[in-house]
């Protein structure tokens, strides 16, 4: 029973800790939101059935807004603009809820995602400063690692084949390295050897860590990753022949 219950815990506490300074935390419990729009609907005197329509709209309405933005977090934002539409209508600064007075306090169309970013943990943090409400995408485990390709990890379709997506990479260039041929199953693959008179020309792309590592698994035993200084001053992976 205990074990139950921590791991309850457990799954509502990790969406609550993006949650930062919010009055309305009550509003984060399932059926809340379904809860205070048919009370206030009640209380200004409207039928039952018109009071639990209220209710089911605004539940419509917070699960149209998360989908829009379907990332950690959102369903604390979306949940807060409903609390804070509620407030506003019992105050008589607006008739009656509706999906564009939602959106003036939720504006999810102004939130920009980089849809190339989206790898790792994104979420949304929220957070208020002087009585004003606050959000801004967040990115986890970002495209940190730099790459340097000289090969056919140039090519867009190779990267979507190994990583799931194509990168968008800078022209740089490696001196003191020179670039052969390798043969791999019955096929020639360039590869770098040390030659302080020659130079590679590449590309650096963006990656993180997940990407590597599906990377390293492509390039197999018969190369080895190693960290280098490119002409650009940029600190970059490459990967070369494996003694």
């Amino acid at each position: 029973m205990n074990k139950t219950i921590s791991n309850s815990y457990k799954k509502l506490k990790k969406p609550l800790k993006y949650v930062k300074k919010i009055k309305y935390a009550r509003w984060l419990l399932p059926g809340w939101v379904f809860y205070e729009y048919y009370k206030l609907n009640k209380e200004k005197g409207e039928t039952k059935s018109k009071s639990i329509t209220s209710g089911a709209k605004a539940e419509v309405i917070r699960l149209i807004a998360f989908a829009s933005v379907p990332l950690p977090g959102s369903y604390e934002l979306t949940t807060t603009g409903l609390a804070l539409l509620k407030r506003k209508i019992q105050q008589g600064k607006i008739e009656d809820l509706n999906l564009r007075a939602f959106k003036d306090f939720t504006p999810l169309r102004k939130i920009k995602i980089d849809k190339n970013k989206i790898i790792g943990s994104p979420y949304l943090k929220i957070y208020s400063k002087k009585k004003k409400l606050f959000f801004d995408v967040i990115y986890k485990n970002y495209l940190k690692e730099k790459l340097f390709v000289y090969g056919t990890l140039i090519n867009p379709k190779v990267q979507k084949l190994i990583i799931g997506r194509e990168t968008k990479g800078i022209k740089d260039e490696l001196f003191g390295y020179e670039k052969i041929k390798i043969f791999i199953n019955g096929k020639n693959y360039p590869i770098t050897k040390i030659n302080p008179k020659s130079k590679i020309e590449g590309i650096v792309i963006s990656i993180n860590k997940k990407e590597l590592k599906l990377i390293d698994k492509y390039e197999g035993n018969n190369y080895k990753r190693k960290k280098i200084i490119l002409s650009s001053g940029i600190k970059a992976w490459i990967y070369i022949k494996n003694k």
